[in-house]
């Protein structure tokens, strides 16, 4: 017998702060396929992939017209900070900052050493259909998400 894929909604609860303020809520994103993207402005790799994640998310965007989620969950505190790092990046998708729960929830998506980056490609009810530690690279999603984007 199969494995159950994890559930991203089914993890336990976090909170994680925006930059500007406010609070996200991880549901933000439920009822439609969505990449979630964990990463922190002091790892090398991050900040080489996230140029490229905001070209996957411009390209989603103006093919799907927000069929697609994405978010940017930094593990870090700072959120002014990494809010003024994610619009040097030109990240457009919403991010939010947290360590401790960032750490919680990776781990409890299946990177039990919390490294990173670590990218997820959930499905519409939250199930985990790709993940990846290290760089991703933008064939890998799209495979990941065209399963989930078909008519």
């Amino acid at each position: 017998m199969a494995d159950e894929p994890v559930n991203f909604f089914a993890t336990p609860s976090a909170t994680f702060a925006q930059p500007g303020g406010g609070k996200l809520q991880l549901d933000s994103i439920k009822g439609r396929p969505a990449v979630v993207n964990f990463w922190a402005t002091w790892c090398p790799p991050c900040r080489e992939e996230l140029p490229l994640l905001a070209k996957i998310h411009a390209r989603y965007e103006k093919k799907y017209r927000g069929k697609v989620g994405f978010l940017g969950l930094a593990v870090e505190d700072n959120a002014e900070f990494v809010g003024e790092y994610a619009h040097a990046y030109g990240l457009t998708y919403p991010i939010a900052v947290g360590r401790e729960p960032a750490i919680a929830l990776m781990q409890a998506l299946g990177n039990t050493q919390a490294g990173m980056p670590y990218t997820v490609v959930l499905d519409s009810e939250g199930r985990v259909v790709y993940s990846k530690r290290g760089m991703v690279k933008d064939k890998d999603l799209d495979r990941a998400l065209a399963q989930l984007l078909r008519p």
